[in-house]
């Protein structure tokens, strides 16, 4: 009965290229991450010889077709990204930095996290009783009642607030300010005749304790230290006032002795 050779059914896999094995018609190879499928029976020609192989399959070119991304990521915390040329790597960022589109809206990149973000404060307190007998339009200090603030980016803004317990004279209304490095600031228009420019103005309590609250956004546009304090006087020649307890200060129950507070808050802008 004759012999009819019918060739492989199937592929033969044979590992990897050795140019000392006699390959048959069908037999499979791979070579530098390609396969290839011999279709002639041959011993010692390359696959890249096209009268013995046939490519099957083709190595991807790593880092930019997802096959292979060890050459792109090189680093813990990397991420990848698409440009318009292919895959890329973004290097991670640093601590408290967040992940943002870039100006020009075409890739990823790493930033400082801004918008309304506290970035510090500094308060302080006072409890010492302070008689003041300068009168409008003479300012004196609150003593010590002043924050130093340093900005970290000119366009960051200063929120400062104040509370202060104060007294005056009776009939005698009081006037306070914020200042910031010895100049006054939040204060009304300066040029109405001989009025004075205040952060606020109270009505006198006759002797007893007020409580003036004033606040303030500003913009320093610097990133030197500010120092923020507050001054206050009187409305008349004759009248004082006192921080932190009655005008009178007697030394009897029914009198008072009270703090008085002012905070600066870094807001990122």
């Amino acid at each position: 009965m004759a012999t009819v050779n019918l060739g492989a059914i199937k592929f033969n896999w044979k590992s990897a290229f050795n140019n000392s094995t006699a390959y048959a018609v069908d037999d499979v190879v791979s070579s530098g991450g390609s396969s290839y499928v011999c279709i002639k029976a041959s011993q010692g020609n390359a696959v890249s010889n096209g009268t013995y192989w046939n490519q099957m399959s083709a190595a991807g070119t790593n880092g930019t077709n997802g096959t292979d991304l060890s050459t792109t990521l090189t680093t813990q915390g990397d991420i990848l990204y698409r440009d318009g040329s292919g895959l890329q790597r973004l290097a991670k960022g640093t601590v408290g930095q967040v992940l943002k589109i870039n100006s020009g809206a075409t890739a990823p990149e790493w930033g400082t996290d801004v918008g309304g973000k506290i970035l510090q404060v500094k308060s302080e307190i006072i409890t010492d009783t302070q008689l003041i007998s300068s009168n409008a339009p003479s300012f004196a200090d609150i003593l010590n009642l002043y924050v130093n603030i340093t900005p970290a980016s000119t366009s960051n803004k200063i929120l400062v607030t104040a509370h202060i317990n104060i007294s005056s004279s009776t009939g005698f209304r009081t006037f306070t300010r914020f200042t910031r490095n010895n100049s006054a600031i939040a204060v009304g228009a300066t040029n109405v005749g001989s009025r004075t420019p205040v952060t606020m103005s109270s009505t006198g309590a006759g002797n007893q304790g007020a409580i003036v609250s004033m606040t303030f956004l500003d913009s320093p546009n610097s990133t030197s230290s500010q120092n923020y304090a507050v001054e206050g006087c009187t409305e008349g020649s004759s009248g004082s006032l006192r921080v932190n307890g009655e005008l009178s200060d007697g030394n009897n129950s029914s009198q008072s002795r009270g703090i008085s507070t002012i905070t600066a808050m870094e807001i990122a802008g």
